[in-house]
């Protein structure tokens, strides 16, 4: 089949056209990938998916548990759940804890403490476990604290706590605030364990 210069020179053209046009759509891509990742080595993250906990704060190690840089004060969440009269729970910058019965403790190293002996303890891995919990724990990836089961607490930059794995799921069932001033995401390690000391004791079915 005998093809005319004419067409020839269209079908350069629209090769050319085609070309062009995919140079310029891999490099809208790469600009948007690099404007999305949070850290150098980090997987950006997509419009759609949720905000993480280690995408505010990145660089916070696991051990040692640091508290936060502020008096943080974490009560009822907007989840309809049965909570206890009292549930107000406190953290200060020192490391002490004022859990929502009363009862104080702290953070010592890679433990919580309470009368001077660890109901929790984190170790370099991630892994959370004591006799203050019901389960063994591990802090994921994303900065979700789970067990094998996949239940466990969440705890969001903005300061709530969703429940993973029991009947509220979508909504927070403890909330952390500032008491005076900004939370800036330090400390939310310890604020995660506390919240999973405290739901597992006083709520249990948030994730059983």
């Amino acid at each position: 089949m005998r093809v005319s210069s004419s067409s020839s020179a269209r079908l350069a053209l629209l090769v050319r056209v085609a070309a062009i046009r995919l140079a310029a759509l891999a490099a809208a891509v790469a600009a948007a990938m690099a404007a999305s990742a949070c850290a150098p080595g980090s997987v950006p993250r997509m419009p759609w998916e949720r905000e993480r906990i280690i995408d505010a704060s990145p660089m916070a190690p696991i051990l040692p548990l640091a508290a936060p840089s502020v008096v943080m004060k974490g009560v009822k969440g907007p989840a309809p759940a049965p909570y206890p009269a009292q549930f107000t729970a406190t953290v200060k910058p020192d490391g002490w804890i004022v859990f929502p019965d009363g009862s104080a403790g702290k953070i010592q190293g890679a433990s919580v403490l309470v009368a001077g002996a660890p109901v929790l303890t984190v170790t370099k891995t991630g892994e959370v476990s004591g006799n203050g919990l019901k389960a063994k724990y591990r802090f994921t990836a994303d900065g979700d604290l789970l067990d094998e089961q996949g239940r466990g607490v969440r705890i969001q930059p903005t300061g709530g706590v969703r429940a993973i794995g029991g009947k509220w799921r979508y909504q927070d069932v403890f909330t952390w605030s500032a008491d005076g001033g900004a939370w800036n995401q330090s400390g939310w390690r310890e604020l995660a364990v506390v919240s999973l000391l405290v739901i597992e004791n006083l709520m249990p079915e948030a994730i059983r």
